[in-house]
């Protein structure tokens, strides 16, 4: 169709043109100028309306084409007054609320910070969740090596027990089959009976003292006492028994540092229960110390880093004894720890006196603590606060 009415438009602009160009040779050649002015006019509209037609007709072509597909559609090239009005209205609209894009850009942005704050917190539990794991694998080991422990104190005080019940038992066979027939045998295994009971009454006064302690039951006789005196006179009331045990045991005083010296060192404690903690501590050291070295007892002070204007009474006691293993150092105070490195046919013990004096010293108020290199000797070192500040 288009190439028809292209070919036809064409044949007919050849021969108007053609027409037009033989009248005006006529028309020169007659003379008749006006007529070829009004030919020229006639052509010209024409080829106006022959422009016009063919439009039409290729409008119609494509109408029909587009009909028979299904797929006609109407467009104008102006706007209707409905559409002018609508799209104004539109324009009123979006100028008094907010636009629904920017609302659903803030939907997004806010969808987009839960997103975040959700990925956040998966992390956070995932950490939590992790610490947890962590803390139930170290809870789970201490408590396996507390059972352990336990099973081994158990261990270690029933033979604590049977021994010195099978030694007395045997002691007394002795006496009453009249092996022992002389005075001087019979007093000498009375007093291997007595020492085997004064042991068993010390580890059953060691059981219930700490099952007190711990329970908060046992009672403190609180008094005012100079701390230096403490020291002194549990060195004065030990050195016996240290020097006895081949050992050299030394008072350290604190009149070394006079700067640090307070004017009134009285601290409130009970006499006895700090003596037990002396007691206990000498004994470890006596025990750990091979014949010829030393042991120190003293007392120095320090203020506290947190609080300058307190002052606390630091008692030590060392000695140059084995030293303790890096990997038994968390665990000497605990009730039921005996390390495994120890020797059990030299060093005998319920493994309760350090656990005794932890509670001790907690019940006062006070810490206590351990430095200690193997085989160069340990120091132990507990700490109470004086009454009063130092002037």
């Amino acid at each position: 169709m288009n190439e028809t009415i292209t070919s036809s438009r064409f044949v007919f602009v050849t021969i108007a043109i053609t027409a037009l160009v033989v009248l005006g040779i006529w028309s020169v050649w007659t003379g008749y100028y006006w007529l070829t002015a009004f030919m020229a006019g006639i052509l010209i509209t024409g080829l106006f309306f022959t422009r016009i037609l063919y439009n039409l007709a290729r409008h119609l072509y494509t109408g029909v084409i587009e009909s028979s597909k299904g797929t006609l559609e109407f467009s104008f090239p102006y706007k209707s007054h409905a559409q002018q009005e609508s799209a104004r209205l539109r324009q009123v609209t979006a100028a008094h609320n907010p636009s629904s894009s920017q609302q659903d850009a803030k939907k997004i942005q806010a969808l987009e910070i839960m997103l975040k704050e959700h990925d956040l917190l998966n992390e956070h539990l995932k950490d939590i969740n992790s610490q947890l794991e962590m803390l139930v694998t170290e809870r789970t080991v201490d408590l396996e090596r507390s059972h352990a422990a336990r099973r081994n104190l158990i261990a270690d005080i029933s033979h604590d027990l049977r021994t010195p019940i099978t030694l007395i038992q045997g002691y007394t066979e002795t006496l009453l089959d009249g092996i022992a027939s002389t005075p001087e045998d019979q007093l000498k295994y009375l007093n291997l009976i007595h020492a085997r009971v004064l042991k068993l009454n010390r580890l059953i006064q060691e059981l219930f003292d700490l099952n007190q302690l711990e329970s908060g039951q046992l009672s403190l006789q609180i008094q005012p006492i100079s701390a230096t005196n403490l020291a002194k006179s549990i060195y004065e009331k030990y050195e016996t028994d240290t020097q006895n045990a081949n050992l050299s045991v030394k008072f350290i005083s604190p009149d070394s540092e006079p700067q640090l010296y307070p004017k009134d060192d009285t601290i409130y404690a009970d006499p006895d229960r700090i003596e037990r903690v002396f007691s206990n501590l000498l004994t470890n050291s006596i025990r750990h110390t091979m014949p010829g070295g030393t042991i120190y007892i003293g007392v120095r002070f320090r203020r506290f880093p947190s609080a300058p204007e307190k002052i606390a009474a630091l008692f030590f006691v060392q000695d140059t004894g084995n030293g303790i293993a890096d990997e038994d150092l968390p665990f000497v105070f605990n009730r039921y720890y005996q390390s495994p490195h120890r020797d059990s046919s030299k060093h005998s013990g319920s493994g309760l006196g350090l656990a005794i004096a932890k509670e001790i010293v907690t019940a006062h108020n006070g810490q206590i603590w351990v430095e200690s290199q193997l085989h160069e000797g340990t120091t132990f070192t507990f700490s109470l606060p004086l009454a009063a500040p130092s002037c």
